[in-house]
């Protein structure tokens, strides 16, 4: 089974969870690879939203699941707010 991303779960985890995943940091304006390091290798998350100014995490999230194969609700196409 493909990991489960949180808001609880690692930055650099969620990151390394698709091949998808940096595009889809990077279309939430973060780039933890490259700015906002501090949250890279302890922080979660829901701490990085905080700290580096995520757009819209919870997209983010179902994203990131979607993008690793996980079921569930789909992600909301691009623009559009979270449930």
């Amino acid at each position: 089974m493909a990991m489960v991303v949180t808001r609880e779960t690692r930055v650099h985890q969620a990151y390394a969870s698709s091949p998808d995943a940096p595009a889809l940091f990077a279309a939430h304006g973060i780039r933890p690879a490259e700015k906002c390091a501090v949250v890279w290798d302890e922080a979660s998350l829901d701490e990085a939203e905080m700290w580096c100014h995520v757009r819209d995490l919870d997209t983010l999230v179902a994203r990131l699941n979607a993008a690793a194969g996980n079921p569930g609700d789909p992600p909301p196409p691009s623009g559009a707010a979270a449930p």
